[in-house]
């Protein structure tokens, strides 16, 4: 096939260039703006329950209580907190100030916004310093700092939610500086400021990386080629590649499947890397061809046809792994797999059709201001005479190298097997973000129970229960039964646990019980209802949202649904919250069983169990997806390499890279710089392109062995395979590392991270796995076949 392709290629190679000058043209015209279609934000949504078929345990249940709330309570899908803060205690008339302030934010939130499809209020309510009843929990220990929360109907990665914080920030700009002489500050946190401040930082990232990947590719190939047409038919074909890529993405996205916004990050870094690579190969054969006396067609239809095979299916395999991340049950995995896989085809096919066409197009001229073409030589080039030494010593002793190798790396790997991941989104987040600055002002100025929920648990009656007689009166949650066993399981809640700080429910909405709530559930009359006098007699029951009551706030007017909000003492997405966050539902459960409520069904929301939830969704991912990556892996190698014996080491070495990157990763970011762990994502995204694309160098290598091993004896075979494969592998090897290294540029965690592994796995695969101990392994194995065939090494 590959050998029809490389007369197709040299002989029209004029078509072949006009086809995808035309198709680029097309895909052009049809496809939308990637930013249009991109989803913003760290890409966090979970799927709908999944049941543990060996534990039975239900997870995503967050989500469920999540749509829950928003469908009895009206939707509060993301947060805004604004914190206002002056040098000197707040006085009434400071507090007056703040509340004018709060209504003028409220008010941008509650009018149409232009340019923008969806029209409408964003703010469902807020709550002011200036509300008596919450007057104290929002104003700080010292009474410098207050805190003013919106609720958002609309998500935290919504464009409609960075607009209206965009407007918000300009006006506390000019409130800031209008005050500037009193020493008035604000800041801001919470969800809907993460996401803002989540899709600045990708952007920012997004440029970063593209300018530092385009210029270290453009300066690695000046000086490997020492030419300019060489570097320039290379990056042509990688610009193309992106561009077809990133068109493709944009349909994908705006028709079929979601975009993350970190996506075209990804794509930019492996597009470029894997092509570069996959070009250098070819010219590389096209240039020992040249030196061999070929034309120019004739070079190119040998190169295409010898590397085409071994590039296509190195290819295949990042592309198999990436593929296989649709099977994911979380969003981010199951979509930017594929996503990625599609542009890395789009680059291979490039390479092997567009890149080729260039290469006949220039011809010798490929390689000027040079006046000849040079190939490896074992005898006459530096790097031949370099490559041939490192062959020596591998090929004279195997057994040694393979024992160094294990002893240096499986410490490390051991290591990297034990690293803990972080889910703590604001850890993902530059330092000096508002969002992150603005939750340090809360947590060193506010008490513990002044800040927000972190469990909400959700309760609901698979039908209504009406109190018989009782028509048109209060469900179930409304009676004093109903109430009577809230707040038994808010005493369970309390009991059970030292980290829940504050339970607030329909009975106690400010985490107490006022007196007349005691007076009302030390009634023995259970028939007895919550009567509209009872409500207007507790002025602790103030609306805390407007047109409702505590009844509004925490129990549904339609339906069997109440809600009990927990404020846990430590940090929402520490290891602690989130094991609260996990049995919480359980001591709740022996109250309803006493209370013949056993139907009632528990759902557990906020941000901890969000989180506990995402854990154990992306741990299940994880443990399933690494053995189908390495099994299509496996599969692809064993018919490529035509045996069953390579792909096992090979994939084994990888592994061992993999564990070892991790390892180095932990030891650099956690123990020495302190960092709280490696971000969720990198642990994930690193085993699927580490594994796959160290398999890609070894398909050479193995692949230029195969093709020797027809010509000359094993020894002379893999001394041969290492010399000739040795330098192109390893600048491509450098270009990789290069290319992902470009994304510490990042200002995001799981960026900087990922990046680093990636360059740190790259450069130990290329010096130290693939010429060393791959060689080494091959020359074992093949040692123990003719000592089982009984034949004599020649």
């Amino acid at each position: 096939m590959f050998g029809l392709l490389g007369k197709v290629v040299s002989r029209g190679w004029w078509i072949m260039l006009a086809l995808w000058i035309g198709v680029t043209i097309w895909l052009t015209s049809i496809a939308p703006h990637l930013e249009d279609v991109t989803t913003e934000g760290p890409g966090v949504e979970l799927p709908k329950i999944i049941v543990n078929k060996k534990t039975g345990e239900e997870l995503c249940s967050s989500r469920v209580a999540a749509e829950l709330i928003s469908h009895a309570f009206g939707q509060e899908s993301s947060r805004l907190i604004v914190i206002f803060q002056r040098p000197a205690k707040l006085a009434e008339a400071d507090y007056a100030l703040i509340d004018n302030a709060v209504r003028t934010i409220r008010d941008l939130g509650a009018v149409d916004m232009p340019g923008l499809k969806e029209k409408g209020n964003i703010v469902s309510f807020t709550l002011s310093p200036s509300q008596p009843y919450f007057k104290k929990r929002l104003t700080s220990i010292d009474g410098r700092t207050v805190i003013a929360a919106f609720a958002l109907t609309s998500q935290f990665v919504d464009v409609k939610t960075h607009k209206f914080i965009d407007d918000a920030v300009k006006y506390l700009d000019g409130f800031a500086a209008s005050h500037a002489s009193e020493g008035w500050k604000y800041y801001i946190t919470d969800s809907a400021a993460i996401g803002r401040d989540y899709e600045i930082e990708a952007d920012h990232s997004l440029k970063r990386t593209q300018y530092i990947t385009v210029s270290l590719v453009v300066v690695i190939l000046v000086l490997l080629y020492r030419s300019l047409p060489g570097p320039a038919v290379t990056l042509a074909t990688v610009v193309l590649s992106v561009h077809v890529a990133t068109c493709v993405m944009a349909i994908l996205g705006r028709y079929w499947m979601e975009v993350s916004k970190l996506v075209p990050i990804y794509m930019i870094v492996i597009i470029y890397g894997s092509v570069t690579d996959y070009c250098m190969f070819i010219i590389g054969r096209f240039r020992e061809e040249m030196a061999r006396g070929h034309s120019r067609f004739e070079a190119v239809r040998i190169a295409v046809s010898q590397v085409g095979a071994a590039t296509t299916a190195s290819a295949l395999t990042t592309i198999a792994g990436l593929a296989m991340m649709w099977f994911a049950d979380f969003a981010i995995f199951r979509s930017t797999g594929p996503i990625l896989g599609i542009g890395l085809a789009v680059g291979l096919l490039a390479s092997i059709t567009f890149m080729p066409a260039l290469i006949v197009l220039f011809g010798r001229h490929l390689f000027w201001p040079a006046r000849g073409v040079a190939t490896v030589s074992i005898d006459n080039t530096r790097s031949g005479r370099f490559w041939g030494k490192i062959a020596n010593i591998v090929v004279a002793r195997p057994g040694l190298i393979l024992v160094v190798a294990v002893g240096l790396f499986l410490p490390l790997a051991t290591f990297g097997g034990h690293a803990s991941p972080t889910y703590d989104i604001f850890d993902e987040l530059p330092r000096n973000s508002p969002s992150v600055v603005g939750n340090r002002v809360i947590l060193d100025n506010f008490p513990e129970n002044s800040r927000t929920e972190s469990v909400t648990m959700v309760f609901k009656m698979p039908k209504p229960k009406l109190i018989p007689g009782e028509a048109g009166e209060p469900n179930l949650w409304r009676t004093w039964t109903g109430l009577r066993v809230l707040d038994c399981v808010t005493e369970a809640i309390l009991a059970h646990h030292e980290d829940v700080v504050e339970v607030r429910s329909v009975t106690r909405p400010l985490g107490v019980r006022e007196p007349v709530i005691e007076e009302y559930l030390g009634n023995d009359k259970e028939t007895s209802l919550f009567k509209p006098r009872w409500l207007k007699a507790s002025t602790m029951l103030a609306p805390p949202i407007p047109g409702g009551g505590s009844f509004a706030r925490y129990t549904s007017a339609d339906e069997n649904i109440t809600r009990i909000d927990i404020v846990l003492r430590h940090d929402p997405f520490t290891e602690r919250a989130l094991v609260v966050a996990a049995d919480i539902r359980y001591w709740a459960n022996p109250v309803l069983q006493a209370n013949s409520l056993g139907d009632c069904q528990v759902y557990v929301g906020g941000v901890s169990a969000h989180m506990y939830d995402l854990t154990k969704v992306t741990k299940k991912d994880f443990r399933r997806l690494r053995y189908m990556v390495l099994g299509v892996l496996f599969v692809i190698l064993a018919v490529v390499l035509r045996g069953a014996i390579a792909p096992i080491y090979l994939l084994a070495t990888m592994v061992l890279n993999y564990f070892a990157t991790l390892g180095v990763l932990q030891l650099v970011f956690v123990n020495l710089l302190g960092f709280d762990g490696l971000d969720w994502k990198v642990e994930f995204f690193l085993f699927v392109l580490l594994v796959a694309i160290g398999v890609d160098y070894n398909i050479y290598i193995m692949s230029r062995l195969a093709e020797e091993v027809r010509r000359r004896p094993f020894r002379q075979a893999l001394h041969h395979a290492i010399v000739f494969t040795g330098a192109i592998i390893t600048s491509c090897g450098i270009i990789m590392a290069g290319t992902f290294g470009s994304m510490m540029a990042s200002t995001l965690a799981v960026m900087i991270e990922l990046g680093a592994a990636m360059a740190i796995g790259v450069l130990m695969d290329t010096f130290i796995f693939r010429p060393l101990v791959v060689p080494s392994i091959a020359l074992l194995v093949e040692k123990v076949r003719e000592k089982i065939q009984g034949t004599r090494p020649v």
